[in-house]
């Protein structure tokens, strides 16, 4: 398992997991940003912290260990980004006035929810 510490929007809450995303974007020959796709990831919420609220669209900071899961659908494996949270930090709230997602500059990346390989 690796270290790590990203920051992502939530996109759904469970009593004991988020999954959450990173949203990508790269500059268009306009020089516009433009979406290129996510990273979803399950996060497991540290157990000193399932009493806290998390919501829908809270943009968080995170700080675990990641590891990667294989599973199969339908004859396709995927890989499922899985990090088991230290810690979790409410950078912003889904109730705040501000309304911009984070994105973060990459060259590809594939668009899909789980990524087949």
């Amino acid at each position: 398992m690796a270290e790590v510490t990203f920051k992502a929007t939530v996109k759904t809450v469970y009593d004991k997991m988020l999954i959450v995303y990173e949203k990508h974007a790269k500059k268009n020959q306009a020089g516009e940003w433009e979406t290129v796709g996510y990273t979803d990831f399950k996060v497991w919420i540290p157990e000193h912290q399932r009493g806290q609220k998390f919501s829908e669209k809270d943009y968080i900071e995170v700080t675990g260990r990641q590891k990667t899961e294989k599973s199969e659908k339908d004859g396709v494996t995927y890989k499922n980004l899985v990090v088991n949270a230290e810690s979790i930090e409410i950078i912003r709230s889904s109730g705040s006035s501000a309304t911009a997602d984070p994105i973060r500059t990459v060259k590809n990346v594939l668009g899909a929810e789980e990524m087949p390989f």
